[in-house]
């Protein structure tokens, strides 16, 4: 059903549901890998096949599949029916009818090298078109002599018409829009992939379907593109459960053994693991806290920070404690059956399991992980921090306490730790290694997320690759996983020499990464970065572009490596990003004082109550007061995902005069747009810039 979607919604909805007919053709694919060769969305620079270029698939037979799809939000109202009139109609007179560019496509490309050659819409025939239907094929013989004579004018003369339409398919009726969504992901979570594989799919296809020779080098989707695509194995934010990536060693093996020995044998009783944005600590602690269980010993862990779409309280004592304690009492549940269960006898629990530890001749292990994020995301208020580590320290008998951090100030931290933690506990994540990178670079390979060249073997090339990536990232997980995410996008074989002509210069530091890659991007990505961190704010899947007006930009050429695909739509790969942009000098002016979305005079309170109503209605990431949150309301109610993770994208139309700007679905509803909203170019439109 699709009754709820706009008008100014209609071309948008329309390419999407394009998109989904193509990712189904993708997804049968991976059901019968033999099927074809390679396939592509919007070929229109397959010469022969224009017309009929919407899905153009190469069999493994040899032949060509040539599909067009239609689609309207009226498929029930008898003026939006699939019907003769509908097939021949011109626009002007020179304009073109559809049946004599689809069979003009068909004519070009031979009708006996299409394997199949079919329009897909979800029309409903009406009734005269119906009864010359059988089975999806028009019965030619069966249309009256009048009516024959007026389409063959379309199709090249009566010959033609026999021919084209004994091979043509009206494969009319189709799913609807929500249930398409529905259909596809369903298929693809079932068999071949997860949730966060599927919304990789989806924003992918976004990418081939708009931008040329995407994906690299020449547009055409293979069946290894497709694979690496979906693979679980791909680059992925910290998962919020800390299970360990797939092919992850430590970054220097020698020393995750002699510190998860020392942690179990007492040698000391606090480290303060610190690392730079991105360098891989809480991935470290999760590999820690499985070696330690691996060994018989009670790791229990909280994290302060897991991601953005987290809305939970995971600062205050009340919550920390409790799941602390949940994890202690499902392993030692006699020794802490008669505690007081109130967190601020946290304290008396640690004591106890520590002590029952010990007499096993075993530690308890407390990891607590994320603390510099508490400054940053509490108001810089560090109250619960305190509250904590007056329950934690001094430190407990048998018991072992492993702190992650970054280096920040001592304002940012508890005040416990500055008596009770001394320099020496205080020690660095080592970079990795190069046996880690070219371990993490063989998974990758393995996964399908590149391919090497067919002319010498394997093995020979990753070692070397490895060792070009290492010193490119200098060691560094974060840098490292941005340098090959974006290389692999851009060219699906790679080699030293392309690694080596990225960037001549290391960073092996994500803060010197983002500030050489800010200095080289385009001032249209840098837009798109002030708006992705501004509130947080989480774009769906093709919005920024509609938004920005950047119908030719490929900002996933450009961005796509720095984000990540959430079921809201896009968020930052890691969150250093947000604290880049946020603290670059200009941000704010971009984001607010320069209106990238400017109201009218007193529409402020109406933006202010669209963001209320968008986080109530739809759970969607906080948006903040004012014209900017307001903005990314309007663009939210223009943009929303249903259950299925599809984003219906229907992004405001920039309009002079009145410039209303125009709403989309939220849940498949008609929302409708403040009165009296006004869209400024601003940002947008901007005619004079500052030279780099």
């Amino acid at each position: 059903m699709t009754g709820g979607i706009k008008r100014s919604a209609i071309p948008a909805s329309g390419y999407i549901y394009q998109t989904l007919v193509g990712i189904k053709v993708l997804c049968d694919w991976l059901d019968l890998p033999t099927l074809y060769t390679w396939v592509k969305f919007e070929a229109d620079d397959e010469e022969d096949a224009r017309g009929l270029d919407d899905i153009v698939v190469q069999r493994s037979d040899g032949q060509m599949e040539l599909t067009q799809v239609k689609f309207t939000v009226n498929e029930f109202e008898p003026d939006y029916a699939l019907s003769w009139a509908w097939l021949i109609a011109r626009k002007g007179r020179r304009g073109t009818s559809l049946l004599e560019k689809w069979s003009s496509a068909a004519f070009r490309v031979g009708l006996e090298q299409l394997g199949e050659v079919r329009l897909i819409t979800n029309r409903r025939p009406d009734a005269e078109f119906a009864t010359h239907l059988t089975t999806g094929k028009v019965q030619w013989h069966s249309l009256a002599e009048a009516l024959r004579q007026e389409i063959e004018q379309h199709v090249g003369g009566a010959q033609n018409a026999v021919l084209f339409f004994d091979r043509f398919e009206f494969s009319h009726s189709y799913v609807g829009y929500e249930s398409l969504a529905r259909v596809v992901s369903s298929a693809l979570e079932g068999r071949h992939t997860d949730h966060v594989g599927w919304l990789t799919l989806f924003r992918r296809a976004i990418e081939w379907s708009i931008h040329k020779n995407a994906p690299a080098p020449d547009g055409r989707i293979t069946l290894e593109v497709l694979r690496s695509t979906i693979s679980e194995r791909q680059p992925r934010p910290l998962d919020q459960e800390f299970r360990i990536p797939a092919g992850y060693l430590p970054p220097d093996p020698d020393f995750a053994q002699d510190f998860v020995d020392q942690a179990l044998t007492g040698a000391w009783h606090v480290r303060a693991l610190w690392g730079s944005p991105g360098q891989g600590k809480s991935t470290f602690l999760s590999y820690v806290c499985e070696q330690v269980r691996a060994r018989g010993v009670l790791a229990i862990r909280h994290h302060y920070f897991l991601d953005l779409q987290d809305a939970s309280d995971r600062f205050s004592l009340k919550n920390v404690a409790r799941s602390l304690m949940a994890q202690m009492e499902a392993e030692l549940t006699e020794v802490v059956a008669h505690l007081d269960a109130r967190p601020e006898h946290l304290r008396r629990w640690v004591l106890a399991c520590g002590q029952a530890c010990a007499a096993q001749g075993k530690r308890l292990v407390i990891v607590i992980d994320g603390l510099d994020h508490v400054w940053r995301e509490n108001d810089q208020e560090i109250a619960p921090l305190n509250e904590l580590f007056a329950q934690l320290l001094p430190i407990a008998a048998g018991t072992t306490l492993v702190l992650g951090t970054q280096r920040v100030g001592d304002e940012q931290l508890p005040r416990r730790m500055h008596r009770f933690v001394d320099a020496p506990d205080w020690v660095e994540l080592p970079r990795m290694q190069l046996a880690s990178v070219a371990a993490w670079l063989r998974a990758q390979y393995e996964a399908g997320s590149f391919q090497l060249s067919p002319h010498t073997q394997a093995d020979r090339q990753l070692g070397p690759l490895a060792e070009a990536f290492q010193a490119l990232s200098e060691g560094h997980p974060l840098v490292l996983t941005y340098t090959f995410m974006k290389l692999a996008h851009d060219h699906r074989v790679l080699s030293c020499d392309l690694v080596k002509q990225i960037d001549p210069a290391p960073h092996g530091d994500a803060r010197a990464y983002y500030k050489a890659l800010w200095q080289r991007l385009s001032w249209d990505a840098r837009d798109a970065l002030h708006l992705i961190a501004e509130d947080s704010f989480i774009w769906p899947a093709g919005a920024l572009e509609q938004c920005l007006g950047l119908g030719d930009v490929n900002l996933e050429a450009e961005i796509g490596h720095l984000l990540a695909t959430v079921d809201a739509g896009l968020i930052a790969f890691h969150g250093s990003l947000y604290v880049f942009i946020a603290q670059q000098h200009d941000h704010e002016d971009q984001a607010r004082e320069e209106g990238l979305y400017r109201f009218r005079p007193a529409t402020d309170v109406v933006a202010i109550e669209i963001a209320q109503i968008v986080e109530e209605l739809h759970g969607l990431a906080p948006v903040g007061a004012g014209a900017a949150g307001g903005a990314a309301a309007l663009v939210a109610l223009a943009a929303v995902p249903d259950e299925a993770g599809f984003a219906v994208i229907a992004c405001a139309a920039w309009a002079s005069g009145a410039g209303t700007a125009a709403a989309g679905v939220a849940g498949g509803a008609a929302v409708d747009e403040p009165a009296g909203a006004s869209v400024s170019a601003g940002l947008l439109r901007r005619t004079s810039r500052p030279k780099l």
